[in-house]
């Protein structure tokens, strides 16, 4: 005796499709949530990113000052750790180069460039290897100042810093 299975109604399979589109929707929902959560999520994480840079660059550019305070006030030049920096009258650096240079170059996007590296980036790539690539180029402003971006050129993440009075001010436009 051969049992066979009733057909199946044309109403099972429909309601399939039904709840198939449903799942399909609520995944798609949460999907674009997530998305969202994430996108705000790297924001934060590269606005703190800058935000630290600044404040490490802050007390770097206190600790030159410091230095150029407790050895009487030279002229405008001082050495630290194997690199001569041009500081202003009040003793903020303008500028730092590795000793063997001996270049000086005025307000520029180089000395800008010269400046972080010698106050964050050389310090820290002694001791630890750093393969981070960078594609914005510090900006000279029109007062003597560097403006240094977080990301890129274009970004509105940045941060400058006022060589008058060694003011960091760090800009993070949401």
């Amino acid at each position: 005796m051969r049992i066979s299975r009733p057909p199946e109604s044309t109403g099972q399979r429909g309601f399939a499709h039904y709840r198939l589109l449903w799942v399909s929707i609520v995944l798609s929902l949460l999907l674009v949530f997530a998305l969202g959560y994430y996108q705000r999520l790297v924001h934060d994480s590269q606005r703190f990113a800058l935000q630290l840079q600044a404040r490490n660059f802050s007390q770097a550019a206190t600790v030159i000052r410091a230095f150029w305070q407790l050895r009487a006030k030279p002229a405008d030049s001082l050495e630290l750790n194997g690199f001569v920096y041009r500081v202003n009258s009040g003793g903020w650096p303008l500028d730092g180069e590795p000793i063997a240079a001996g270049v000086v170059i005025r307000n520029s996007d180089k000395r800008c460039e010269r400046l972080l590296f010698s106050l964050i980036i050389a310090p820290v790539s002694a001791t630890v290897n750093t393969t981070t690539k960078r594609n914005a180029k510090p900006k000279a402003l029109a007062d003597g100042g560097c403006r240094f971006y977080g990301t890129d050129t274009g970004s509105a993440l940045y941060f400058d810093y006022h060589a008058r009075d060694g003011r960091v001010t760090a800009v993070a436009v949401d």
